[in-house]
């Protein structure tokens, strides 16, 4: 009797996003008989299970289904025999062929007693996904022999059993697929997450008055902990002192295999293989010379690229899991390749527009020390005045404890500070006599013209605070608001004491320079009227410094460069 019970499919059948590995059905030879290598473990599990249950061996035989490529092959090959077999398989040829394409259980009953019990051995892979349509199927085949001349099983009953069997089985299979995977996206969802944070962090640190090297070597710490190299290798070219202004030596973090000479010559090897593109070499010992093959099992190396050249190379050597473990199966690849090629982009990008930034920055100073030079030339007597208040307003600046973006805008906005006289007439400027009423208002519209000037400078907003109010006074009887105490700006107020006290000691057309004890004995009386008492208090603590600066000031020496990036922190 010929009944096949097909196991159910529909609650059964995996996902389509689940299939994580596939064993292929082994290769035939050239006679057309299987080149048996063994089941697959999917499939010896089953079979332990289908043996279990009977406490019966079973033989597996291979099914070709009907429509097969190769009609001429037998429709059944034995594969593994179970010991004391009697199966005659030319008899169960077609009940195993329907039972093959039901992808059921069958029970032969025509030898009764004797019971031949018949189950799919399913897919070769864990996730039991279907074979393709006429690919042969492997069937178990246990004979259920009877005890003392009774039958132990039923026919029903063994049907029932492999089913139960074979069900189990499959689901089984579905779960431990989908831990895999759960396992796997875990695990994927870890690096992703530690790969953004390396991007975040990387991006973070992307202020355009960074350090080039040590940005470098802080992004070789944060890649040791996301990829799985044994030695992390930053290599700058030739070109990369001349994009970034900066000398910088090869670093690496991590167990270096090759050392000195050899490492530089590994450099050049993956600069000739791929000079402007990604490199994974994952059997690099079949071309590297005989000094590095044994020490390098495979690499991964992405150019830095500024001014469409190379500037430098991130290179991983040796992946933590595989190096040393030829029978490894974990190497770099597209994951690795990618981070490392984002990295380096992001370095390459960072490192051009440092170039820029800094031809800006000399093209910025360049403009302002030529208005401050424009300032001092309006007046032969106040030449220098720019550059001593703003060295003043810096001591001063410190001993209050100003941050150091502060320090900077003061610095810049004492070279600035009168830039409005650009706009006073010469006559007044120059007049050795006492002003009139006018002339006297024209003079003090400089903060004013000076705040308009620079106000078409959107970088400078940060010092026109300094411009606009350095004459205002404490008792707020000074020029242009009238601002009163902490109302006037602190670095405006600060400005304010360098530019009295270097305008006082310095000759004028009008008077001479007075003396240091005149000068400190002008600013106790002002302090509290004229000028901010904590910053005066602080002049006479740095008092030294100060008059160091008036007196060793020598315009033939270079000036301090500025620094810009005082202009991107916030104002106090």
């Amino acid at each position: 009797m010929l009944r096949v019970v097909r196991t159910p499919r529909h609650s059964l059948r995996p996902p389509p996003f689940a299939v994580l590995s596939t064993t292929a059905i082994p290769a035939r030879s050239e006679r057309g008989v299987a080149a048996f290598k063994g089941l697959s473990l999917a499939q010896q599990r089953r079979l332990r299970q289908l043996e279990q249950a009977f406490s019966a061996p079973f033989t597996v035989v291979e099914v070709d289904l009907p429509g097969s490529r190769d009609s001429a092959r037998p429709a059944v090959r034995l594969i593994k025999p179970a010991k004391g077999a009697t199966i005659e398989l030319n008899r169960l040829e077609a009940g195993l062929a329907a039972a093959a394409i039901a992808e059921g259980v069958w029970v032969d009953d025509s030898r009764a007693p004797l019971l031949q019990a018949v189950a799919p051995l399913g897919a070769a892979d864990e996730l039991n996904e279907p074979e393709p349509e006429n690919a042969p199927r492997r069937m178990a085949i246990g004979e259920l022999r009877p005890v003392n001349g009774a039958s132990t099983w039923s026919a029903d009953s063994a049907s029932r059993m492999l089913a139960s069997v074979v069900q189990n089985d499959t689901l089984q299979r579905r779960l431990d697929g989908q831990r895999r995977q759960l396992a796997d996206v875990s695990g994927h969802l870890l690096s992703t997450f530690e790969e953004l944070s390396l991007l975040q962090r990387l991006a973070e640190r992307l202020r355009l008055a960074s350090d080039a090297a040590e940005l470098a070597r802080q992004t070789l710490v944060w890649l040791r902990d996301v990829v799985p190299a044994e030695c992390l290798v930053f290599s700058p070219c030739e070109d990369w002192s001349e994009v970034t202004e900066s000398s910088q030596s090869r670093m690496t973090v991590g167990r270096r295999p090759l050392e000195g000479d050899d490492l530089g010559r590994l450099m050049d090897w993956i600069t000739e293989r791929a000079p402007r593109k990604v490199l994974v070499a994952t059997r690099p010992q079949d071309e590297l010379p005989p000094w590095a093959a044994s020490k390098i099992s495979d690499l991964v190396a992405a150019p830095i690229m500024a001014a469409d050249r190379p500037i430098a190379w991130l290179v991983a050597l040796n992946h933590r899991e595989r190096f040393g473990k030829h029978d490894s199966e974990e190497f770099f690849g597209q994951v690795e390749a990618s981070l490392l090629s984002s990295v380096a982009a992001i370095l390459g990008v960072h490192a051009g527009n440092q170039r820029l930034y800094g031809e800006k920055s000399d093209l910025f100073e360049s403009s302002i020390r030529a208005m401050s030079s424009a300032i001092d030339a309006k007046d032969p007597y106040t030449r220098g005045h720019s550059e001593r208040v703003a060295r003043i307003s810096v001591c001063l600046g410190r001993r209050l404890g100003c941050s150091q973006p502060e320090i900077n805008r003061l610095y810049l906005g004492g070279l600035l500070h009168d830039v409005g006289k650009i706009g006073i007439q010469d006559r007044v400027l120059g007049k050795a006599g006492a002003l009139t009423d006018e002339e006297y208002e024209h003079i003090k519209s400089h903060p004013l013209q000076g705040e308009r000037i620079l106000r078409g400078y959107h970088a400078l907003e940060p010092v026109l605070s300094i411009v606009r109010n350095h004459h205002e006074s404490w008792d707020g009887s000074g020029y242009p608001d009238g601002l009163k105490g902490e109302a006037c700006p602190r670095l405006a107020r600060i400005a304010a004491v360098a530019d009295g006290i270097d305008a006082m000691s310095s000759d004028r057309v009008y008077r001479p320079g007075m003396p240091v004890g005149e000068v400190e004995k002008i600013l106790r009386d002002g302090a509290g009227r004229q000028w901010d008492p904590e910053v005066i208090a602080a002049y006479f603590e740095v008092r030294d410094e100060v008059w160091r600066v008036i007196d060793e000031y020598d315009s033939e020496q270079p000036a301090p460069q500025i620094d810009f990036s005082c202009l991107d922190e916030p104002t106090r």
